[in-house]
C-alpha cells in the first residue's frame, strides 16, 4: 500500500488538515475597551463602510471619514451579597461621515452590532449591551475643506462580567 500524502496542509502543525481548523488568535481581549475595539473593527458591515478606521479615543489629525471613534464615559461595578457581581458601562461611539447617507449606514451598522449583543469576546463577558442615547451634529469645515462634516453619538450601557 502506498502512503500518497497527508492531510495535513503543506507547513501546517494541524494535525486533522483541511478537516479541521486551529486558530489561535494574536491577541485576545482582556479588557471591555479591547473587547469593543476588536468587535468594531472586525464586524463586516463597519469594515465595508470605514476600511481599518475605527479609533480609540479621537480621530487621527488630518482626520479621515467615514470613521469610527469610542470613548469611555464611566461606569460602576453592581454588587451583590458575594461582592462584585458585573460591571455597567458607559460608552459613546462616535460615527463620522460626510453625507446624510453614509451617517445613516454606519450608525445602523454600529447600532445592529451593539444593540443586545451577548457573549464572550476573548476574555470579558458581555451580558447586555442596549442604545441610551443618539444625537446627530454637524461640524463646521475645517481649514482649506468645503466639506461639512456629521457625526452620530450613539451612547450604549454594557453590562459585563
Amino acid at each position: 500500500m502506498a502512503v500518497l500524502g497527508s492531510l495535513r496542509p503543506l507547513g501546517s502543525l494541524n494535525p486533522f488538515g483541511s478537516l479541521g481548523r486551529s486558530v489561535v488568535p494574536v491577541h485576545r481581549p482582556a479588557s471591555l475597551r479591547e473587547a469593543v475595539q476588536w468587535l468594531l473593527s472586525r464586524d463586516l458591515a463597519i469594515r465595508a463602510l470605514v476600511g481599518d478606521r475605527v479609533h480609540p479615543d479621537g480621530l487621527p489629525q488630518p482626520p479621515v471619514h467615514p470613521a469610527v471613534t469610542t470613548l469611555f464615559i464611566g461606569g460602576f461595578d453592581g454588587r451583590d451579597y458575594g461582592g462584585r457581581s458585573h460591571s455597567t458601562t458607559r460608552l459613546r461611539v462616535s460615527c463620522w461621515a460626510e453625507t446624510p447617507e453614509d451617517l445613516d449606514a454606519l450608525a445602523g451598522a454600529v447600532k445592529a452590532l451593539l444593540t443586545d449583543f451577548v457573549g464572550r469576546v476573548g476574555d470579558v463577558f458581555i451580558g447586555d449591551a442596549w442604545l441610551v442615547n443618539g444625537v446627530d451634529v454637524q461640524g463646521a469645515p475645517g481649514a482649506g475643506s468645503s466639506a461639512w462634516p456629521r457625526q452620530a453619538l450613539l451612547d450604549f450601557q454594557i453590562q459585563s462580567l
